[in-house]
Protein backbone atom coordinates (compact mmCIF):
# COMPACT_ATOMS: atom_id res chain seq x y z
CA UNK A 1 0.00 0.00 0.00
CA UNK A 2 2.85 2.38 0.89
CA UNK A 3 4.61 1.60 -2.40
CA UNK A 4 1.38 2.20 -4.30
CA UNK A 5 0.93 5.56 -2.57
CA UNK A 6 4.50 6.62 -3.41
CA UNK A 7 4.01 5.56 -7.03
CA UNK A 8 0.78 7.57 -7.23
CA UNK A 9 2.47 10.69 -5.82
CA UNK A 10 5.38 10.40 -8.26
CA UNK A 11 3.01 9.91 -11.19
CA UNK A 12 0.92 12.90 -10.14
CA UNK A 13 4.04 15.03 -9.73
CA UNK A 14 5.25 14.13 -13.21
CA UNK A 15 1.81 14.91 -14.62
CA UNK A 16 1.71 18.31 -12.97
CA UNK A 17 5.27 19.04 -14.08
CA UNK A 18 4.44 18.23 -17.69
CA UNK A 19 1.32 20.42 -17.56
CA UNK A 20 3.45 23.44 -16.69
CA UNK A 21 5.15 23.55 -20.06
CA UNK A 22 4.65 27.28 -20.58
CA UNK A 23 5.80 30.34 -18.65
CA UNK A 24 3.57 33.41 -18.39
CA UNK A 25 4.81 36.54 -16.63
CA UNK A 26 3.19 37.04 -13.22
CA UNK A 27 2.18 40.57 -14.22
CA UNK A 28 1.11 39.66 -17.75
CA UNK A 29 -2.35 41.20 -17.44
CA UNK A 30 -0.95 44.44 -16.02
CA UNK A 31 1.88 44.71 -18.54
CA UNK A 32 -0.42 44.02 -21.49
CA UNK A 33 -3.46 45.99 -20.32
CA UNK A 34 -2.93 48.59 -23.05
CA UNK A 35 -1.65 46.24 -25.74
CA UNK A 36 -3.56 46.50 -29.01
CA UNK A 37 -1.19 45.12 -31.65
CA UNK A 38 1.52 42.45 -31.86
CA UNK A 39 3.71 41.05 -34.63
CA UNK A 40 4.90 37.51 -35.28
CA UNK A 41 8.52 37.62 -36.41
CA UNK A 42 10.05 35.21 -38.93
CA UNK A 43 11.32 32.15 -37.06
CA UNK A 44 15.03 31.67 -36.50
CA UNK A 45 15.92 28.36 -38.17
CA UNK A 46 18.83 26.28 -36.87
CA UNK A 47 19.62 23.17 -38.92
CA UNK A 48 22.09 20.64 -37.51
CA UNK A 49 23.32 17.15 -38.41
CA UNK A 50 24.98 15.91 -41.58
CA UNK A 51 24.19 18.70 -44.01
CA UNK A 52 25.25 18.80 -47.67
CA UNK A 53 28.87 19.95 -48.01
CA UNK A 54 28.45 21.46 -51.48
CA UNK A 55 25.72 23.90 -50.53
CA UNK A 56 26.86 27.54 -50.50
CA UNK A 57 26.31 30.02 -47.70
CA UNK A 58 23.94 32.03 -49.90
CA UNK A 59 21.90 28.92 -50.71
CA UNK A 60 21.76 27.96 -47.03
CA UNK A 61 20.52 31.44 -46.08
CA UNK A 62 17.88 31.37 -48.83
CA UNK A 63 16.49 28.01 -47.72
CA UNK A 64 16.44 29.03 -44.05
CA UNK A 65 14.65 32.28 -44.91
CA UNK A 66 12.00 30.34 -46.81
CA UNK A 67 11.50 28.00 -43.87
CA UNK A 68 11.44 30.96 -41.45
CA UNK A 69 8.57 32.57 -43.33
CA UNK A 70 6.67 29.27 -43.60
CA UNK A 71 6.69 28.92 -39.80
CA UNK A 72 5.83 32.61 -39.35
CA UNK A 73 2.88 32.39 -41.75
CA UNK A 74 1.56 29.24 -40.09
CA UNK A 75 1.69 30.72 -36.58
CA UNK A 76 -0.21 33.82 -37.70
CA UNK A 77 -2.81 31.67 -39.45
CA UNK A 78 -3.21 29.42 -36.41
CA UNK A 79 -3.73 32.41 -34.11
CA UNK A 80 -6.37 33.92 -36.39
CA UNK A 81 -8.08 30.56 -36.89
CA UNK A 82 -8.14 29.93 -33.14
CA UNK A 83 -9.56 33.41 -32.59
CA UNK A 84 -12.35 32.77 -35.12
CA UNK A 85 -13.25 29.45 -33.48
CA UNK A 86 -13.61 30.82 -29.94
CA UNK A 87 -17.07 31.99 -28.93
CA UNK A 88 -16.43 33.55 -25.54
CA UNK A 89 -12.75 34.47 -25.29
CA UNK A 90 -11.19 36.09 -28.34
CA UNK A 91 -7.69 37.19 -29.25
CA UNK A 92 -7.18 40.41 -27.30
CA UNK A 93 -4.84 42.05 -29.80
CA UNK A 94 -4.55 42.64 -33.52
CA UNK A 95 -1.87 40.57 -35.27
CA UNK A 96 0.19 42.34 -37.91
CA UNK A 97 0.09 40.51 -41.24
CA UNK A 98 3.14 38.64 -42.45
CA UNK A 99 3.39 40.92 -45.49
CA UNK A 100 3.29 44.08 -43.39
CA UNK A 101 5.80 42.78 -40.86
CA UNK A 102 8.35 41.60 -43.41
CA UNK A 103 7.95 44.66 -45.62
CA UNK A 104 8.62 47.01 -42.71
CA UNK A 105 11.68 44.98 -41.73
CA UNK A 106 12.96 45.14 -45.31
CA UNK A 107 12.32 48.88 -45.55
CA UNK A 108 14.42 49.33 -42.41
CA UNK A 109 17.31 47.41 -43.94
CA UNK A 110 16.76 43.98 -42.38
CA UNK A 111 16.58 40.81 -44.43
CA UNK A 112 14.77 37.81 -42.93
CA UNK A 113 18.06 36.20 -41.91
CA UNK A 114 19.29 39.44 -40.31
CA UNK A 115 16.05 40.22 -38.48
CA UNK A 116 16.06 36.96 -36.51
CA UNK A 117 19.25 38.03 -34.72
CA UNK A 118 18.11 41.56 -33.79
CA UNK A 119 16.87 42.34 -30.28
CA UNK A 120 13.12 41.58 -30.42
CA UNK A 121 12.14 44.65 -28.40
CA UNK A 122 14.01 46.82 -30.93
CA UNK A 123 12.08 45.16 -33.75
CA UNK A 124 8.86 45.84 -31.85
CA UNK A 125 9.73 49.54 -31.86
CA UNK A 126 10.45 49.45 -35.60
CA UNK A 127 7.19 47.63 -36.28
CA UNK A 128 5.29 49.99 -33.94
CA UNK A 129 3.67 47.13 -32.03
CA UNK A 130 3.29 46.49 -28.32
CA UNK A 131 5.03 43.11 -28.39
CA UNK A 132 6.56 40.61 -30.79
CA UNK A 133 6.45 36.83 -30.93
CA UNK A 134 10.04 35.64 -31.39
CA UNK A 135 10.58 31.94 -32.10
CA UNK A 136 13.39 29.49 -32.84
CA UNK A 137 13.23 26.11 -34.57
CA UNK A 138 16.07 23.63 -34.26
CA UNK A 139 15.98 20.60 -36.53
CA UNK A 140 18.31 18.06 -38.14
CA UNK A 141 17.43 18.37 -41.81
CA UNK A 142 16.37 20.72 -44.56
CA UNK A 143 12.76 20.52 -45.66
CA UNK A 144 13.68 19.02 -49.01
CA UNK A 145 10.21 19.15 -50.58
CA UNK A 146 9.74 22.91 -50.28
CA UNK A 147 8.29 22.99 -53.79
CA UNK A 148 5.17 21.29 -52.43
CA UNK A 149 4.25 24.59 -50.80
CA UNK A 150 5.13 26.69 -53.82
CA UNK A 151 8.76 27.43 -53.02
CA UNK A 152 10.94 26.44 -55.95
CA UNK A 153 14.42 27.71 -55.13
CA UNK A 154 15.09 25.68 -52.01
CA UNK A 155 13.75 22.55 -53.63
CA UNK A 156 15.84 22.93 -56.79
CA UNK A 157 18.99 23.54 -54.75
CA UNK A 158 18.43 20.47 -52.61
CA UNK A 159 17.55 18.24 -55.55
CA UNK A 160 20.74 19.29 -57.27
CA UNK A 161 22.69 18.24 -54.20
CA UNK A 162 21.01 14.85 -54.10
CA UNK A 163 19.31 15.42 -50.76
CA UNK A 164 16.78 12.70 -50.05
CA UNK A 165 15.80 12.38 -46.40
CA UNK A 166 12.04 12.13 -46.58
CA UNK A 167 11.93 8.79 -44.79
CA UNK A 168 13.74 9.97 -41.68
CA UNK A 169 12.09 10.73 -38.37
CA UNK A 170 13.73 13.57 -36.44
CA UNK A 171 13.02 15.78 -33.49
CA UNK A 172 12.14 19.45 -33.88
CA UNK A 173 12.76 21.72 -30.89
CA UNK A 174 10.66 24.87 -30.92
CA UNK A 175 10.99 27.77 -28.51
CA UNK A 176 8.63 30.73 -28.64
CA UNK A 177 8.66 33.97 -26.63
CA UNK A 178 6.52 37.09 -26.41
CA UNK A 179 8.80 40.09 -25.85
CA UNK A 180 7.37 43.34 -24.51
CA UNK A 181 8.24 46.46 -26.53
CA UNK A 182 8.09 48.78 -23.53
CA UNK A 183 10.72 47.18 -21.30
CA UNK A 184 12.01 44.16 -23.22
CA UNK A 185 10.62 41.75 -20.64
CA UNK A 186 9.74 38.18 -21.58
CA UNK A 187 5.98 37.93 -21.18
CA UNK A 188 5.63 34.33 -22.33
CA UNK A 189 7.86 31.38 -23.08
CA UNK A 190 7.20 27.88 -24.29
CA UNK A 191 9.63 25.22 -25.46
CA UNK A 192 8.57 21.91 -26.92
CA UNK A 193 10.20 18.94 -28.63
CA UNK A 194 8.29 17.23 -31.42
CA UNK A 195 9.08 13.91 -33.09
CA UNK A 196 8.39 14.42 -36.77
CA UNK A 197 7.91 11.74 -39.39
CA UNK A 198 8.72 13.57 -42.61
CA UNK A 199 7.29 10.75 -44.70
CA UNK A 200 3.80 10.57 -43.24
CA UNK A 201 2.86 14.26 -43.46
CA UNK A 202 3.40 17.23 -45.74
CA UNK A 203 5.53 20.17 -44.64
CA UNK A 204 2.54 22.52 -44.17
CA UNK A 205 0.80 19.93 -41.96
CA UNK A 206 3.93 19.38 -39.87
CA UNK A 207 4.42 23.11 -39.36
CA UNK A 208 0.74 23.63 -38.51
CA UNK A 209 0.85 20.77 -35.97
CA UNK A 210 3.84 22.39 -34.27
CA UNK A 211 2.23 25.83 -34.11
CA UNK A 212 -1.12 24.49 -32.91
CA UNK A 213 0.62 23.20 -29.80
CA UNK A 214 2.52 26.43 -29.33
CA UNK A 215 -0.65 28.58 -29.25
CA UNK A 216 -2.56 26.31 -26.86
CA UNK A 217 -1.07 28.33 -24.00
CA UNK A 218 -0.90 31.66 -25.83
CA UNK A 219 -1.78 34.22 -23.14
CA UNK A 220 -3.47 36.74 -25.44
CA UNK A 221 -6.10 34.06 -26.06
CA UNK A 222 -6.92 33.61 -22.38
Amino acid sequence: MKLLKITFILTLSLFLFNCKSAYVHNDFNTKTANHTKIAVLPFKIITTGNLPKKISKAETIKIQEEEAVLFQTSLINQLLRKDAQRKSKNLKVEVLSKETTNTILKENGYSISEAVDINPSELAKILKVDAVVSSTVQKQRYMSDLASVGIELGNSILKGLGVNVKNKTNDIIVTSNIINENDGSNLFNISKTFEVDWKSKSIPNIIDDVNKKIIRNFPYLK
